[in-house]
């Protein structure tokens, strides 16, 4: 499948937009910028250990991608990584990601569940807007920022839980309409409720 990739440097730039599968050779730290932007037929990729980042775009409006194995090393998840991945219905965000950044996965509208790892510290604006079909985040205890309509038009998601205190859930600094018009009344904190 590597021949249908281009790498320079140690960072793919590019995918040939009929791909059905790729597997990205180990070696390979970066997938740049929209280095798989409108692949509308890619399904499965293997990303290797020693990627460390998911550029802008790289993934964005790869609508048959269903799921996606992102692999311990990666820190970064950049603006519009996942943008309008449609039908990417179940990922996992490793522990080493300390910043999700703005529109990374708005529009994916059949994510049912995030649980946000220990060690994310900020979520950017519109990360999440728009994942019609989520019912539940785990926001975790490291979070200081999130960040305007992060989680707006979300509007199956009744379900927002705090791995913190109350107490410490009331310093994050969550900025105006973080939560948009999600159905969600309170955010679940190890020792009570707070209202949304």
């Amino acid at each position: 499948m590597s021949d249908k990739l281009t790498i320079e440097n140690g960072i793919l730039v590019k995918c040939d937009v009929n791909a059905v599968e790729a597997v990205i050779p180990d070696g390979v730290t970066e997938i740049g910028y929209r280095a798989f932007y409108g692949c509308d037929f890619l399904e499965n990729v293997i990303i290797p250990t020693s990627v460390t980042r998911i550029g802008d775009s790289a993934f964005e409006c790869c609508e048959s991608l269903a799921v996606i194995d992102i692999p311990e090393g990666v820190n970064c998840i950049a603006d519009f990584a996942f943008h309008q991945c449609t039908g990417l219905a179940s990922m996992k965000i490793p522990s080493n990601v300390a910043e999700i950044g703005e529109y990374a996965f708005g529009d994916c509208k059949s994510l049912s569940k995030i649980v946000l790892p220990e060690g994310v510290a900020r979520i950017g604006c519109w990360a999440f807007n728009g994942c019609d079909d989520l019912t539940s985040v785990v926001i975790p205890a490291s979070i200081d920022v999130i960040e305007t309509m992060a989680f707006a038009y979300c509007k199956s998601l009744v379900s927002v839980v705090y791995n913190g205190i109350m107490e410490e859930w009331k310093c994050v600094n969550t900025n105006e309409d973080w939560n948009g018009d999600i159905p969600a009344k309170v955010v679940k904190c190890y020792d009570g409720e707070v209202k949304l």
